[in-house]
């Protein structure tokens, strides 16, 4: 039921106040409404709240990953031939030393 016509329905209580049967009606329908709107926004709030932690083990991971490439990048030592660069590309026999072949 949406909040416009759960509203609706609450409206309708007092105009039905002079007839017991359709106020007994009307004030059943309510109750149920209410019930059914409470029971989804339990659900909907232990849904949230589980997405919440999965989001912060998936952001904590995230960091970890960042941390770990930030460590191996300021361990590793500058590449030599960014420091020598001379210009000119090199020659089959410097990219084959590179390689270790």
């Amino acid at each position: 039921m949406s909040p416009e016509d759960f509203t609706k329905l609450l409206q309708d209580i007092p105009q039905n106040a002079n007839d017991s049967v359709a106020m007994n009606a009307l004030l059943a329908k309510a109750m149920k409404a209410f019930e059914e709107m409470n029971k989804e926004k339990v659900e909907l709030k232990a849904k949230n709240e589980t997405l919440a932690e999965s989001n912060e083990k998936i952001r904590q991971a995230n960091m970890d990953l960042f941390e770990q490439l930030g460590s191996k990048k300021t361990d590793e030592e500058p590449d030599q031939d960014l420091e020598e660069d001379t210009g000119e590309p090199p020659s089959l026999e410097e990219l084959a030393d590179d390689m270790h072949i």
